[in-house]
């Protein structure tokens, strides 16, 4: 399957092997890389501009054999995003030598993200709407003029039933909500998927508003509704 195929929960801080063709070339000045060496082990984290990134622990001569360099501390290299996205992959269970390479070195990369944004991460539910390249924006439908259209939101984190954030970009044309605009959406169901949509948005909402979102808030903790009945992972 290729990469930009499956969706983040598949891929993110797991383990899979990627049909990387010459791409391991790049790897050459840690590890002598041979004509058959297609493969490349990796796990993947996201990066402080909040890029998604492939780390290669190791690279190889088929799906099966895929370990030479794994016993090097440091990583062989990092792939971006859009280099592999068309590339065929395999999930694979990681064995101690992965884990003990790996584990560590993912968490030294992400150790300066919110906590409140990293929770955000191991949620499901968010797999269908975000963006491949920077996972951190997800598509949340907002209705303006009797219609609903989905927009970028850069992802800020949880708050009872709600996911929060701002748009990642100014909407063109307007819709009379701006780029850094507080966004509170709910997720809802499509067949096998997941889609967000927009319920209250700005800081300063009406009395009406701010008694409306504390009543789904209270009811949203009891009954777990939204996304207040934690993680959802696949």
């Amino acid at each position: 399957m290729e990469l930009i195929d499956r969706v983040f929960s598949d891929y993110y801080h797991q383990y899979i092997v990627i049909e990387a063709d010459d791409l391991t070339e790049n790897f050459k000045d840690q590890i002598a890389v041979h004509n058959d060496d297609c493969f490349a082990l990796c796990s993947s984290f996201i990066d402080s501009e909040g890029a998604l990134k492939f780390n290669v622990l190791g690279i190889g001569s088929s799906w099966q054999r895929c370990t030479r360099g794994l016993r090097r501390r440091k990583m062989l290299g990092i792939l971006n995003a859009d280099e592999v996205a068309d590339k065929d992959s395999r999930l694979i269970t990681p064995d101690m030598r992965m884990l003990r390479k790996n584990t560590e070195w993912i968490l030294e990369q992400e150790k300066y993200a919110d906590t409140d944004l990293i929770a955000t991460r191991n949620d499901s539910r968010l797999d269908n709407v975000r963006d491949y390249d920077y996972p951190d924006i997800v598509e949340v439908g907002i209705l303006h003029k009797d219609r609903i259209r989905e927009y970028g939101m850069l992802v800020t984190g949880f708050n009872g039933p709600f996911l929060e954030g701002t748009l990642a970009e100014e909407p063109m044309p307007a819709i009379g909500i701006h780029q850094n605009t507080l966004i509170r959406a709910l997720p809802y169901q499509v067949e096998d998927t997941f889609r967000l949509l927009a319920i209250f948005t700005g800081d300063h909402l009406s009395r009406k508003d701010q008694k409306a979102m504390q009543e789904l808030i209270k009811e949203g903790t009891a009954s777990g509704f939204g996304f207040s009945d934690g993680i959802m992972k696949s």
